[in-house]
């Protein structure tokens, strides 16, 4: 796995689809971003990768060489959310406090009855 595919899995992982958004909360450029994750750039510097492991609560050694902890491999598969995920955290993130603990309940619920 290169540099390219983990920081897709990151940026995957911290449930940000789109490219510009992820670099601007990452402080880094859209279009390094987007060179980076195209293997345009295979040795991007110290300082980008830094910021996007920041973001994306990963180790530097790792996004750098895969080296390090290999739970950080696991952590960002495990974190990964689906873009359709991603929408309802939009949408729940939205709506007001009453809204959310009602959604939060209907949830609680229907995992009780599939449980049983």
């Amino acid at each position: 796995m290169d540099i390219a595919h983990r920081t897709d899995l990151v940026m995957k992982a911290c449930g940000v689809v789109d490219q510009s958004r992820f670099a601007r909360e990452a402080g880094v450029s859209t279009t390094t971003l987007n060179r980076i994750l195209s293997g345009a750039i295979k040795q991007p510097s110290a300082i980008v990768m830094a910021k996007i492991a920041k973001r994306g609560g990963v180790s530097f050694n790792w996004l750098i060489l895969g080296d390090g902890d290999e739970s950080d491999h696991n952590v960002m598969r495990a974190r990964i959310i689906s873009h359709q995920e991603s929408i309802l955290i939009d949408h729940f993130r939205s709506i007001s406090a009453r809204g959310r603990e009602l959604i939060l309940s209907a949830a609680a619920a229907r995992l009780r009855d599939e449980s049983r």
